[in-house]
Parts: structure tokens; sequence; C-alpha cells
């Protein structure tokens, strides 16, 4: 059988083709692999911000018998986020951080008008812990979030519950009048004062409360908020040190 002289030809090109890439792949330079961004990758990244997420979740208890839950955002200053419900009339706050570490707050405050607080604890006693940040961005409808939160106490601390944003323009009195937003995640009472997260592992809110008697209603006060108490709770702070230190 004789084969055509154009056949041969592409046949003879193909051949040279894959043995120049074969030879290069033989004696070319060594390279890192490509990173493929694949669903294993984006549930790798989401468990990677959930533990992140756990390791900075305090358990919160007063000595009037009250618990919640709280982040720590700012351990250079040793101050943990927490709903204002938590820390409004305590006369004594104690905290256990995911580490075990257990210490007792030196100052707590309640911000008017909107269900947020602050406790604050001696920073020199948390320096193993990791801070999380606030998000810069706001949230829209269908974003998913997860909750990780101290639901019915201490046996259950640091839980995480995932959900989406059902609503990011909620009015509701018992709550205060601020812009609240709803999910649709699962909490409980304990879970007052948790931080809600993106899938960044950035906080975009704190939880609240829920509707009574239907579970996955949550309501969460957003991080706008969150930041201008924040300030308002860092020039306290500052207030109180010169004050303290006038009086030395």
């Amino acid at each position: 059988m004789v084969i055509p002289l154009h056949t041969f030809k592409k046949v003879l090109e193909y051949t040279m083709i894959i043995a120049v890439f074969m030879l290069g792949a033989a004696i070319g330079p060594k390279s890192e692999p490509v990173f493929v961004y694949t669903d294993d990758n984006i549930k790798l990244d989401v468990y990677n911000a959930v533990n992140a997420s756990q390791k900075a979740s305090v358990y919160i208890e007063t000595i009037d018998g009250w618990s919640g839950s709280g982040t720590i955002i700012d351990v250079e200053n040793g101050i943990i986020l927490t709903a204002g419900h938590v820390t409004n009339n305590a006369t004594d706050i104690f905290l256990t951080f995911s580490d075990g570490t257990q210490v007792r707050a030196v100052d707590w405050y309640s911000e008017e008008g909107v269900d947020i607080g602050f406790i604050q604890v001696d920073p020199n006693t948390i320096t193993n812990i990791s801070e999380v940040k606030l998000s810069s961005t706001d949230v829209n409808l269908c974003d998913e979030v997860y909750l990780c939160s101290c639901p019915f106490g201490y046996e259950l601390r640091h839980s995480v519950t995932f959900g989406q944003i059902s609503n990011i323009n909620r009015y509701m009195p018992f709550f205060g009048m601020n812009r609240l937003i709803q999910a649709d995640f699962q909490s409980w009472p304990g879970s007052s004062g948790g931080a809600v997260y993106n899938t960044q592992g950035e906080v975009v809110g704190i939880l609240i409360g829920g509707m009574n008697g239907f579970d996955g209603i949550s309501i969460i006060v957003p991080t706008e908020f969150i930041k201008a108490s924040l300030n308002k709770y860092v020039e306290h702070l500052k207030i109180g040190k010169l004050c303290r230190q006038k009086t030395i």
C-alpha cells in the first residue's frame, strides 16, 4: 500500500510537533504547578475562614447568670465585640477563649439605641489569641454567611451554623430603630453577640436575636454600626486612661 505524499507530510509534521513538546517537557525548567480554582479550593478557603473564626470566638458569662457570645476584634487593646444586652447592667463579666484561657473583664460598654456591646480584657492575658477583621463591604441579598457562637452556654461554645442573607433592610422597634439584617441560619439562646461572617472570614455583623418560636429567622446588626460604636468605645477607653493618669 502506497501512502500519498501529502498524508506522509502531515504525519511527519505531527510527529515532529509531539517530539518537540516531549523534549521540552523533559529538559525544560522546573516550575510550580498551576493553581486551578475548583470547588474543593473554595471549600478549603471557607474551612480556613471558619477555623479562624472559631479561634476568635469568646464565651461570655456574667456573675448575674447571663451568658452570651463574643468575638475578639482587637488583640492589642483587648477588645471583644458582643451584643449590648449581654453587657448591659452587668456587674461582673468572665470570658473563656477558644484555647481555654479564662479572664475577667476590666471594662465593658453598651451602645445607646443599638444593641452593640464591647468588653475589654487585659491585653497581656490574650497574647496567643487571633483577632478577626470587620468587613469593609456591605452584604447583599442571598449572600452566604455563617454564625460562630456559644448556644445554650459553655458546653456548645464555638458552634458554627450556615445560611444566607434573607433581607438587608429590616426596621424592628424591638431590636432598635436602626437598619437591621435578616438571615436564615439558626440561632439559639446564648448565641447573642456572636459574629456573623462572610465566606472570606470577615465580620459582617453580630447576632442580636431571633424570632421566638421560629428557627431560621435571625436578626443582625450590620458592620457599619459596629464600626461607629467601636470608634466611640476606643475614645471612651482613651479618656478613661487619661483620667486615671491624671488621678495618679
